[in-house]
């Protein structure tokens, strides 16, 4: 109950900071964006706790590139300046490090993030490439699923940084490619049985189209 109240308030603090954007905003264009790739989540060590004896043993997670999927709803400021609300689903599989099952378990992430973005606009050019930057502040959680094993956690402080690239298609969309990094501060990943204290992070290559209304 917890966990489905956390992330309820979660998407309402994206959706209330969305909500008083317009009254901000100077020559506005509202767009949005769809965007995935490939994720690497960086490998982590951790104190593994069996909740039933009370006794901790180092142990942690060893990952596989997995994939990402979002979405985001933005204003454009200025040709150069966006601020956005976005979320992003990350999966990838993962080995518990010690222990002699060879099965691999599913981590998945959430997080609901606002991000702002400067692109970088040649002056008295007409190309249609647009090199940007970007940084963001949030939410992400992240669970580990294997057999009959699930642990969650609660959301946690989020952010992430961007760099990429977009490409101008037509008046109202733009093909872009980025590579970001996303990273979650320690939270603690748990069930009835077990627990361990984490933070999350992640390397993404992602691609997506924005359509400006």
């Amino acid at each position: 109950m917890g966990r489905k109240l956390t992330t309820i308030l979660a998407a309402g603090a994206m959706l209330g900071s969305m909500a008083l954007l317009p009254g901000m905003a100077r020559a506005q264009d509202v767009y949005m964006k769809l965007l995935g790739g490939w994720t690497i989540p960086q490998d982590q060590d951790f104190d593994l706790r069996d909740e039933t004896s009370g006794v901790s043993a180092p142990n942690g997670l060893d990952f596989d590139s997995g994939y990402a999927i979002g979405a985001a709803v933005g204003f454009t400021y200025s040709p150069n300046v966006a601020i956005e609300a976005e979320y992003l689903y990350r999966k990838s599989d993962a080995d518990w490090k010690e222990t002699d099952n060879n099965d691999s378990g599913d981590v998945v992430s959430n997080a609901f993030m606002l991000n702002a973005f400067y692109k970088f606009v040649p002056d008295g050019s007409a190309t249609p490439f647009r090199p940007y930057v970007g940084a963001g502040l949030g939410v992400g959680d992240f669970s580990v699923k294997q057999d009959d094993l699930k642990l969650e956690s609660d959301y946690s402080f989020a952010y992430q940084a961007m760099l990429g690239l977009s490409y101008e298609v037509s008046l109202q969309g733009s093909l872009f490619a980025e590579v970001r990094y996303f990273g979650a501060s320690s939270q603690t990943v748990e069930d009835d049985d077990f627990s361990f204290s984490s933070g999350y992070d992640a390397i993404n290559v992602l691609v997506g189209y924005t359509y400006t209304f």
